[in-house]
This record gives structure tokens, sequence and C-alpha cells, in this order.
């Protein structure tokens, strides 16, 4: 089961010097983003409490991952890097990156916390084209 939450439009960014890829990041109005937030922190709560009360768990949720290598000479990521990452991205105020997204959703695949993303459309947009076809 996943948890679907909105954003308002994604903005592409040109690829840094030297790099071959580019980041998209979806932009959210402050409702959207207090969504995120309130389901990212919920996450990490939950992963917290689980760690207190197993405290081999908390080796494993600081044990680089296999699957999930970085640029460079950089240890892979953590299950504490990925969502730590993304809460703080939420935290700050700042964009979602597809590339915190797209880490999020492979460690999480398949469960209540992976995270669909669906552009937010407005139903006044809709409701406005609507009724001028109405009345002319």
């Amino acid at each position: 089961m996943t948890t679907k939450l909105k954003y308002l439009k994604t903005r592409v960014m040109e690829p840094r010097e030297g790099a071959k890829y580019s980041t998209t990041y979806y932009q959210q109005n402050s409702e959207q983003a207090r969504e995120s937030f309130t389901h990212v922190r919920n996450v990490a709560e939950a992963i917290v409490d689980a760690c207190e009360r197993d405290l081999d768990l908390k080796d494993w949720v600081q044990t680089p991952l296999k699957a999930f290598p970085r640029t460079g000479v950089k240890p892979n990521y953590s299950t504490e890097d990925i969502v730590s990452d993304l809460l703080n991205q939420l935290d700050s105020g700042k964009d979602i990156p597809s590339g915190m997204i797209g880490r999020w959703n492979r460690l999480f695949e398949d469960t209540p916390w992976d995270i669909e993303l669906e552009e937010y459309v407005s139903t006044r947009a809709i409701n406005t084209g609507l009724f001028n076809n109405l009345f002319k």
C-alpha cells in the first residue's frame, strides 16, 4: 500500500558540469509539503522506536546498503541516510529531488511507507472550462 502525496509541478535542472544526469525537483505548496514532511517524520519515528526496542536494529539501520551506492568514494547509503536526507530536505522547506524519492521508494518498496507523487490538478480549472463551454 503506497502513500500518495501531491505536488504542483516539476522543475528539471541542467546537469552540473561534468555530470551526465540532471535532477528533477518536485515542487509542493505549503500544505502538500506539510503532508510529505508528516509522512516522512512518522516513518523516521517508527524506525527510531523500533531501534529503541531492539538495539540490533540500530546497527542494521546504520549499515551501508549494497544496493544504494553513492558517487565517488563515499560509503553506500544506509537506511538512516536515506530517511534523514529526505526528512532534512523537507524540514528545511526545499523541493524534493527525484533521486531522494527514488532511493526512498526502493528502500520501502511494497510497504505503506513508499511514496507515489501525483501531480495536483485543480478542480477549479476543470470546472471553469466546463462552465465556459456551457454558456457559449
